[in-house]
C-alpha cells in the first residue's frame, strides 16, 4: 500500500469513528428539544370560579338564580314571615318572586285558620277559588281565567263545593248559554270567616311591621302602576 492511499484510509477510519451511533443521534435530537409541559388537574383552590366540592360550603339564592348568599343564609320555611333584614334572603328576590313569596305566605296563613275553624274540609285547590270570587257571582269562564287553569279544572273545584253547600251554580239571565258561581246561605257565613281570617292575619303583619308601614305597603300595591 502507497502512502498515499494508507492516508486516506487512516482519514476514513476517524471520519467513521466520529459518526454517532443511531442512539446517540436520538438522544441528542430529544435532548435539544423544549420539555414538554405537564397538565396539573385543576382544583377548586387553585380556581376560584370553581365551586368547591362540598356544596355546603357555598350558600346558594333558594330561588336558584345563581345568587350566592350570604354565609349561614338559609331559605325561609314554609309560612313563615319575617322582615327583609337580611336574615331570610327575601330582600334579594325580583318584585315578582317577592310578591308570590309572600301571596304564598299569606295563604298558607288562611288555611291555618280555615284547619281550625268548622271548615276544615276545604282545600287549598278550593280557597284560592274562592277568594277569587270574593262573595260575587262570578263567570265560570272568568274564574278559569283569574286562577289561571282550565274551566274542567274549575267545574271539578265548584262542583265539589256545590256538593257541600258552599256554592251553586245559575243561569246567567244576560248569557243564555253562561252559568253563573254564586254562594248559598251557608257559603255566605264562610266568605265572612273567611273576611275574619284576612282581617287577623292583616292585624298580625301590623303587629309585627307597623300599622303605618303596612298601610304604606296596602297604598304602593293599589297605586296606578301603568
Amino acid at each position: 500500500m502507497t502512502a498515499a492511499s494508507a492516508t486516506k484510509a487512516a482519514a476514513r477510519s476517524t471520519k467513521a469513528d466520529a459518526r454517532p451511533t443511531t442512539a446517540e443521534a436520538r438522544s441528542a435530537k430529544n435532548a435539544n428539544r423544549p420539555a414538554k409541559r405537564v397538565a396539573r388537574p385543576v382544583t377548586p383552590a387553585a380556581h376560584p370560579t370553581i365551586a368547591p366540592a362540598n356544596a355546603a360550603q357555598t350558600a346558594i339564592d333558594p330561588t336558584d338564580n345563581g345568587v350566592p348568599a350570604p354565609p349561614g343564609a338559609t331559605a325561609p320555611a314554609p309560612g313563615s314571615f319575617a322582615p327583609t333584614d337580611g336574615r331570610n334572603g327575601l330582600e334579594r328576590l325580583n318584585l315578582k318572586q317577592l310578591l308570590l313569596a309572600r301571596s304564598e305566605w299569606f295563604a298558607d296563613e288562611i288555611m291555618k285558620g280555615v284547619e281550625r275553624s268548622d271548615y276544615a274540609f276545604i282545600s287549598p285547590a278550593q280557597s284560592r277559588l274562592l277568594a277569587v270570587m270574593a262573595g260575587k257571582p262570578t263567570h265560570m269562564a272568568e274564574l278559569a281565567r283569574r286562577l289561571a287553569i282550565s274551566r274542567q279544572a274549575v267545574h271539578k273545584t265548584v262542583g265539589e263545593l256545590a256538593r257541600r253547600g258552599l256554592l251553586a251554580l245559575l243561569d246567567d239571565p244576560e248569557r243564555g248559554n253562561s252559568k253563573l258561581v254564586v254562594y248559598t246561605e251557608r257559603g255566605r257565613l264562610l266568605n265572612r270567616a273567611g273576611v275574619r281570617m284576612i282581617e287577623q292575619t292583616e292585624a298580625r303583619i301590623a303587629a309585627r311591621i307597623g300599622q303605618a308601614r303596612l298601610d304604606t305597603l296596602r297604598a304602593l300595591l293599589a297605586a296606578d302602576w301603568g
